[in-house]
């Protein structure tokens, strides 16, 4: 998961070389998380609050 934000006129498309197993790209606002299957759901209230930083962050297991 990327914390990231568009340039006005980009579009979102998978990239040039994705992962082999991935299936596609989906934009989720933050203001509308509870519309979207996220999982692990304990992570909605830590997104969006925007608490982390630019360097990787370890939620621990909360599965």
């Amino acid at each position: 998961m990327f914390t990231c934000a568009l340039s006005d006129g980009c579009t979102l498309e998978c990239g040039t070389v994705p992962d082999k197993d991935q299936i596609g790209v989906e934009w989720l606002e933050l203001d509308k998380l509870e519309n979207y299957r996220l999982y692990p759901q304990e992570m909605r209230p830590f997104l969006k609050n925007m608490q982390f930083n630019s360097k990787t962050t370890y939620l621990g297991d909360i599965n």
